[in-house]
């Protein structure tokens, strides 16, 4: 299949995952209309992803109550921090942590040979899940394919800290990989907010808006990872248009005051379009909103996108240039 970035790579086991798609003819809405085609695919081909069943629901380790559970739970918190100060400290997208969970998840839940999780296990479980999500989904594609082996090598070495010997991560990642049935191009929270922020109009007037609430959105996203019951209990564009509503209300101050009406309706078809449920979305609002009672500032994310930090915040080791993420850590390598 040859599709865009956005297709994640496909590989064998995700093409049932893009039957065709029985879309019932219906009026476009002017979001439709003004929309590339290619965003629309992009779109329909998320939804599909997160409704097939490999990827729709993903039950927790925590939930299958045996002795086990508690221990998966308090270290699966470990695991995503540790997780984002590895990916801060190498500067890799902070998407690839959402897909190793993912993939740490799905594994944790299928594998029922492990009686006991040890810390030794977790640890090795999620360093083989982030490599093996840094390796399919972090690597540039301006990077020489000649180059790759030696990247990847590169990215081994630095995870495993002396800790694991690559035959174990190697190993690991052969059982992962059997127990996922090779599915490892899930939909991510991260491309289902930059897709419905470029639903919206291609106009001037929302670009910076548009800019605002993609960042804003991946923020909230970041932090929910931490709570496994609101990805067990709801589904990823859910989730995704909670957050992307969230910031789309504080970024109406970047919006002339004219085009504000157009921009409501313009959200309201996105939400009639991507067919999430109203009380849903409220709900998982108001949980973001006490997960997250602080979005980042316009000013931030402008300097952000300006190249320009303010020297205060990384003075304070909250604030590294590329990321408004509230659980970033400072360059380790500095």
């Amino acid at each position: 299949l040859f599709l865009s970035r956005s297709s994640y790579f496909f590989q064998y086991g995700d093409i049932e995952c893009l039957s065709p798609i029985i879309m019932v003819p219906v009026a476009e809405s002017s979001t439709q209309q003004q929309c590339p085609a290619i965003v629309l695919d992009e779109l329909h081909c998320l939804l599909r992803q997160q409704n097939c069943s490999e990827y729709g629901s993903i039950p927790r380790r925590f939930s299958r109550q045996d002795d086990s559970a508690d221990v998966a739970q308090r270290w699966r918190h470990s695991v995503i921090e540790w997780c984002y100060k590895f990916t801060d400290s190498h500067n890799f997208d902070r998407e690839v942590v959402a897909i190793a969970l993912n993939f740490y998840d799905r594994y944790l839940f299928r594998q029922t040979e492990y009686n006991f999780l040890s810390r030794d296990l977790c640890q090795l479980i999620a360093v083989t899940s982030l490599y093996l999500a840094i390796k399919i989904h972090g690597i540039a594609e301006d990077v020489p394919v000649e180059h790759r082996a030696r990247h990847t090598a590169w990215i081994l070495n630095n995870l495993c800290f002396g800790i694991f010997e690559g035959e174990r991560v190697a190993e690991m990642e052969s059982n992962i990989l059997q127990v996922l049935d090779w599915r490892v191009n899930p939909p991510t929270m991260h491309s289902m907010a930059t897709t419905l922020a470029n639903l919206l109009p291609m106009r001037e007037e929302f670009e910076q808006a548009r800019t605002y609430i993609i960042e804003a959105t991946r923020y909230q996203l970041e932090v929910v990872i931490f709570d496994p019951a609101v990805l067990e209990d709801y589904k990823p564009m859910t989730i995704t248009f909670a957050a992307f509503n969230n910031s789309a209300e504080n970024a109406e101050s970047l919006i002339p005051s004219q085009a504000v009406k157009d921009f409501r309706l313009h959200l309201a078809q996105i939400s009639s379009l991507i067919g999430v449920n109203r009380e849903d979305v409220e709900d998982l609002q108001e949980h973001l909103e006490v997960m997250v009672p602080e979005l980042p500032s316009i000013e931030s994310v402008q300097r952000q996108c300006l190249g320009k930090s303010n020297p205060q915040e990384e003075s304070d080791g909250n604030f590294r240039m590329g990321s408004n993420s509230p659980t970033n850590v400072m360059d380790l390598s500095s």
